[in-house]
C-alpha cells in the first residue's frame, strides 16, 4: 500500500513547473525532504521511472540520515514497487531493513505504510505552476519566485488553517504588488476579481462544497443563483481542480478570483457558529 501521490490528476504542465521550482530548491539544499519527496511523484506522475527511483532512493538515505521510523515502511513499500532488482535500490532496502533491526524496530516489509508522518497531503503543484506564471510574466522578481517556492513548500509542511496559496505568501510576505498581480492573474485567466466583504455569508451556498475545499484547497462557494454555484478561487489556473469542484458540487461553477484578505475573512465568517451572528 502506497501512501497517497501528491499531483492526483494535475495537467503534465503543472507538473513539470512543479519539477523546476523543486529541482531549483534541491540545488540550493539538496537535502531537502519536501523537494525529494515531491520531484520522486512528480516524475513518477509523469511515468519517468528512472528519474523518480533516483528521487526515492536519496529520500530513503535521508529519511535513514535523520532515523524517521515513522517513514520507513512506505519508502521501503515504494522502493520495491519501482524498481526493487536495482543495484542502488538494493542498496537502499538494504540499508532500511539494517536500520531498522539497529532500532529494534519489526521488518518494514511487516509494517502497513502510512503517509511518511505528514498530518495531511497536499498538492503543492498548482500554487508551484502560478509561481512559475508570475515569474515568466514578470509579475516577480527571480529572487521573489525563489522566496515564493520556499515559502509554500515549508507551508506544505504544517498544520494551519488556511489554504497553502500563493496568494497567501505574498499576504504575509506584505507584497506591494498584490493589487498588480492580482489584475494581471484576471486579465490572464480571464475571471474576475470578487470582492467578497460585499457579500453576506450564505451558508447554503458554502455548504454545497465539502468543508476541506474551503479549509485547505483554496475554493468558497459563496453564491448560489438558481441551480448554479458562484465560486471564489485562489488560484484561477488550475483546470484540474475547477473540474474537481464541478464533480463535487454536482452544479455549474462560475469563478472568480478573490485575494487572501478577502478569503480568509469570509471563511472565518463561515467558521463561526450560526448563533454567533444573532449576537
Amino acid at each position: 500500500m502506497d501512501r497517497p501521490k501528491q499531483f492526483g490528476k494535475s495537467p503534465e504542465s503543472e507538473v513539470w513547473n512543479a519539477i523546476a521550482a523543486f529541482e531549483e530548491i534541491l540545488a540550493a539544499i539538496p537535502d531537502d525532504r519536501t523537494a525529494l519527496e515531491t520531484l520522486y511523484d512528480a516524475y513518477d506522475h509523469i511515468g519517468d521511472k528512472s528519474r523518480a527511483q533516483e528521487y526515492l532512493i536519496r529520500l530513503s538515505n535521508q529519511i535513514c540520515d535523520e532515523r524517521d521510523e515513522g517513514s520507513l515502511p512506505w519508502v521501503f513499500d515504494s522502493l520495491h514497487r519501482i524498481g526493487g532488482n536495482d543495484k542502488g535500490t538494493k542498496a537502499a532496502i538494504k540499508r532500511i531493513e539494517s536500520l531498522a533491526d539497529k532500532m529494534g524496530m519489526p521488518s518494514p516489509a511487516d509494517i502497513v505504510p502510512t503517509h511518511g508522518g505528514k498530518q495531511k497531503n497536499f498538492d503543492v503543484s498548482g500554487e508551484m505552476s502560478l509561481a512559475w506564471i508570475l515569474m515568466k510574466a514578470g509579475k516577480v522578481t527571480d529572487d521573489e519566485y525563489s522566496m515564493l517556492v520556499s515559502d509554500v513548500t515549508e507551508n506544505s509542511t504544517k498544520n494551519i488553517d488556511v489554504p497553502i496559496s500563493i496568494l497567501h505568501v505574498m499576504q504575509d510576505r506584505a507584497f506591494t504588488s498584490i493589487p498588480s498581480v492580482l489584475s494581471f492573474m484576471s486579465r490572464d485567466s480571464t475571471l474576475p476579481v470578487i470582492q467578497l466583504t460585499d457579500f453576506e455569508l450564505d451558508r447554503t451556498a458554502y455548504s454545497a462544497l465539502p468543508s476541506e475545499f474551503s479549509h485547505e484547497k483554496g475554493a468558497i462557494a459563496f453564491s448560489v443563483l438558481g441551480k448554479e454555484l458562484l465560486v471564489a478561487l485562489l488560484n484561477p489556473y488550475n483546470e484540474a481542480f475547477k473540474k474537481e469542484i464541478i464533480e463535487a458540487c454536482k452544479r455549474t461553477c462560475h469563478f472568480y478570483l478573490v485575494n487572501a484578505e478577502e478569503y480568509d475573512a469570509y471563511l472565518n465568517r463561515a467558521r463561526q457558529p450560526e448563533t454567533a451572528k444573532a449576537r
